[in-house]
């Protein structure tokens, strides 16, 4: 059985309510404003369906190599909504040599103010047992007492609010990895990090029919594949 260093079982769903998700996706499409519990109702079936496509052992899964497969499947599902969201990179958006990680921010209608949220479906796989005490520098040996409740809330969900002190606690997880740091490193703040993830800074490694063949591609379950585009920050 696989061990890690903090509670992460990803949370599982049941008796999915899918015309409630189907009116959400309606929502979403036309950015009509979500609710709260609207929009962790739809985060809770992306995470869980992106998970269990990918590998549905939740206890022993770490998801290890798998961050790219799933920004992938999260991409095209969100492009297929019309959220605006963007594809981060770790060495690309936060700095060269840090560990190599892959996931997406996204921004949601809530009552009326875009919120912005990261989802990361994979990140677990930075708090394995032997991974960590093999290699000082991953990111699962950076998240300090304090902020354990934070990601192991996180873990669980495979989303979170991106508040500056969420954004913090996340992305000094992965700034840390990297080798030339000072001892102790000096942590980034989480407007720095706010600024960069909601850029893109990754490319699209896998296609929409290659997921359809792998089994891996997420459907809409209006069934509709939408043109309507909405105009990204810059």
């Amino acid at each position: 059985m696989t061990k890690f260093i903090l509670e992460s079982k990803p949370k599982t769903l049941e008796n999915i309510n899918y015309q409630q998700l189907t009116e959400i996706e309606e929502k979403l499409t036309y950015n009509i404003p979500l609710t709260q519990d609207e929009l962790n109702t739809f985060l809770d079936y992306l995470v869980y369906i992106t998970r269990i496509k990918i590998d549905n052992d939740f206890e022993n899964a770490s998801y290890k190599n798998k961050c790219n497969t799933a920004q992938c499947m999260i991409h095209y599902y969100l492009e297929n909504l019309n959220i605006i969201h963007y594809l981060n990179r770790s060495f690309k958006c936060i700095t060269e040599g840090v560990s190599d990680h892959s996931f997406i921010t996204a921004l949601f209608n809530i009552e009326g103010q875009l919120i912005p949220y990261i989802i990361d479906p994979t990140y677990r796989q930075f708090f394995e047992e032997e991974r960590c005490m093999k290699n000082p520098l991953t990111p699962g040996n950076f998240i300090s007492k304090d902020d354990q409740p934070t990601i192991i809330t996180f873990l669980k969900d495979g989303y979170m609010i991106m508040s500056e002190e969420n954004a913090a606690i996340y992305g000094n997880s992965l700034y840390f990895t990297k080798t030339s740091l000072p001892k102790p490193p000096i942590p980034m703040n989480g407007k720095t990090y706010i600024k960069v993830f909601l850029k893109d800074s990754a490319l699209i490694t896998k296609t929409k029919e290659e997921l359809i063949n792998q089994n891996l591609y997420i459907k809409p379950l209006t069934s509709n594949e939408n043109t309507i585009t909405r105009e990204k920050t810059k």
